[in-house]
């Protein structure tokens, strides 16, 4: 990957989280489709390959949330030339902080966490 492709990401993340910090009401619980219409839209216009994506963020916190512990959720994929795995792009992952035993990132932009995933899990 190069760098110039992932500060130009990096930086299309941070006005999409800023933007939407400006609008709402922090956490930006609830924003995720939202976020990543805009993010998507932005790297398409820059030429990148990105994707709008749906999947689940499982919580390490098995008693956090609703009657499950995980939630639907939706983040960007990029695909860069020359890689097989794309990279993921999500500002609002910060909304499920409180299933965590650690902080999570306001702004992800790298691989795919272990706590997202495409199919629903199962208890």
């Amino acid at each position: 990957m190069m760098t110039r492709d992932l500060d130009l990401i990096t930086a299309v993340a941070m006005e999409v989280r800023a933007d939407l910090e400006a609008r709402y009401e922090l956490p930006l619980y609830g924003y995720c489709m939202e976020a990543t219409d805009l993010i998507v839209a932005a790297l398409q216009a820059k030429g990148f390959q990105a994707t709008s994506c749906e999947g689940w963020c499982a919580y390490e916190d098995e008693d956090y949330g609703t009657s499950r512990p995980w939630e639907a959720h939706t983040w960007c994929e990029v695909l860069l030339p020359g890689s097989s795995e794309p990279l993921i792009v999500d500002v609002t992952v910060d909304q499920f902080e409180g299933g965590f035993y650690e902080e999570l990132p306001k702004i992800l932009v790298g691989p795919l966490p272990s706590y997202f995933t495409y199919d629903e899990p199962v208890l």
